[in-house]
């Protein structure tokens, strides 16, 4: 899809941004998150990394699966 980046909303990362893989390694994420629209085109998935591609609304956020990454970007944007 294309999209129109109308400003940054937060930049997210520090210790609770951090995992350990199974393998061992430990990995710090720095996340960006932005406020945008989309302009033109449909979601698809790649079937490579992106088997599904759906958007959900606020009040259905909390019902999903995710990551300690997204949950931390959720709850700061006050969706969880």
């Amino acid at each position: 899809i294309t999209v129109r980046l109308e400003g940054i909303i937060t930049v997210l990362g520090g210790p609770e941004h951090r995992t350990r893989y199974a393998n061992g390694d430990l990995v710090g994420y720095v996340a960006t998150v932005y406020r945008a629209s989309v302009i033109s085109g449909v979601p698809t998935p790649d079937h490579d990394e992106v088997s599904a591609v759906r958007w959900f609304g606020r009040e259905e956020v909390k019902d999903l699966r995710l990551s300690v990454l997204a949950r931390g970007l959720f709850a700061f944007l006050d969706w969880l």
